[in-house]
């Protein structure tokens, strides 16, 4: 695998098409749209961590293949909703953003494995987690959450759940990981 930075591969995307790009990460350059359009959608991983990133081009959703994306240590708000055209997605990396909630189309990733929301502000996880049928790892901890929905339950492929204990939701966890050692 080639690691490069993000500057040469934004700027270079359009000349790099069916070659392999690895890992995008640079500090010192913005996204820019129009070099994700040119990109080819055999791109299976993307890093874009600690860029103070808000948005993200619409044109990341091109990336159909992406298996792995990892936005942490940014700021976003709100997860960016091009990520719904992502469907391949099996690992997502949120953490350390600035997150108060989550779309219920989150459930909608129905390939991911590991989910990684850890240091946000997120007091609440949508219902529709429970679609996430594959999901092995999700990473809570740092996070506002008054309880974990009883529904963490029904994912029988969910191996790993990190959180931190907060006062008020301490009988939900041991009513949810009680059943899921069920």
């Amino acid at each position: 695998m080639r690691k490069v930075s993000q500057l040469e591969a934004i700027e270079e995307l359009g000349e790099k098409i069916g070659k392999e790009i690895t890992e995008i990460t640079d500090k010192e350059t913005s996204l820019r749209g129009a070099h994700f359009a040119r990109v080819k959608e055999d791109i299976i991983s993307l890093v874009l961590t600690g860029l103070n990133l808000k948005t993200l081009p619409i044109e990341l959703g091109a990336l159909i293949e992406l298996n792995v994306l990892d936005l942490s240590k940014n700021n976003f708000r709100e997860v960016p909703t091009v990520l719904q055209k992502l469907p391949k997605l099996a690992v997502l990396n949120l953490s350390s953003n600035q997150l108060y909630s989550l779309p219920e189309w989150l459930g909608n990733f129905h390939m991911l494995k590991v989910l990684s929301l850890a240091n946000n502000n997120l007091r609440s996880l949508p219902a529709t987690i429970e679609n996430l049928t594959l999901l092995r790892k999700i990473f809570l901890q740092g996070n506002d959450l008054q309880r974990l929905p009883f529904s963490l339950t029904n994912l029988k492929h969910l191996a790993e759940i990190h959180l931190d204990f907060r006062t008020a939701m301490r009988k939900n966890v041991k009513a949810v990981l009680t059943a899921l050692e069920a």
